[in-house]
């Protein structure tokens, strides 16, 4: 049988140079400039943040890594809650964040001011890291909306100040994708994306308030689901 970190290391040797394709390609074709330095910076971030990521879990914890990228659950008296439509449609924003910005810069739509540019890098860096940072916390952190086996409450870190600190921290990552591609347009475009957050929050929430012993006490602890002291 394979091994988890088997698993990991073939996913690292292969998997990363199809994403890098991709995003090259839904990058760069639209720019029509294989030389643009924004979608270079975007790329260059975003591929070593999945390295690192992926080399951390292939170190620590294998296993769960493996069980994020599910979107089942080990726990057969539970079952995993579709949402693969609401990550599909998340999908296609994400790209059209990225598309918007290549094809007004095909265009020659001059860019926005770099200090705003920076803005989107820092918020892009911010973004990624705290989504590591909060996987690493919780590790029943899931791609799909499932219950694991043994599964547990998690309040500690981030989680004491709001309920959901990954999807608090995806916000600067794609409000920040576009800023760093010089797109006012695509900055507008990614506002779209927090309706889809904020209706998955419900979801899962409505799913921890069935499944997950104690989470109903954890909500009123915590009030906060975004933002302490606003959402």
């Amino acid at each position: 049988m394979v091994s988890d970190r088997v698993k990991i290391l073939l996913l690292m040797i292969f998997y990363m140079p199809v994403v890098f394709i991709i995003f090259a390609a839904i990058i760069f074709i639209p720019a029509n400039d294989w030389l643009w330095l924004e979608g270079w910076l975007f790329i260059g971030v975003f591929i070593c943040y999945a390295f690192l990521y992926t080399l951390y879990a292939l170190i620590k914890n294998p296993e769960m890594f493996m069980k994020r990228a599910k979107y089942t659950t080990d726990d057969p008296d539970h079952k995993a809650f579709s949402d693969k439509k609401l990550l599909v449609g998340g999908l296609v924003l994400l790209a059209f964040m990225v598309i918007f910005p290549a094809l007004e810069h095909a265009a020659g739509n001059p860019p926005l001011p770099w200090m705003i540019e920076l803005v989107g890098f820092l918020g892009l860096i911010i973004g990624l890291v705290g989504m590591t940072y909060v996987n690493i916390v919780n590790r029943y952190a899931s791609k799909g909306l499932v219950i694991h086996k043994d599964h547990e409450l998690i309040t500690a870190g981030p989680y004491q100040y709001v309920r959901h600190p990954l999807y608090a921290l995806v916000i600067p990552f794609i409000l920040g994708t576009p800023l760093l591609l010089g797109s006012f347009i695509g900055f507008l475009a990614s506002w779209s994306f927090i309706p889809l957050l904020i209706y998955r929050i419900r979801i899962e929430e409505q799913m921890l308030i069935d499944h997950l012993p104690g989470y109903i006490e954890y909500m009123q602890q915590v009030p906060y689901r975004l933002i302490p002291k606003m959402y």
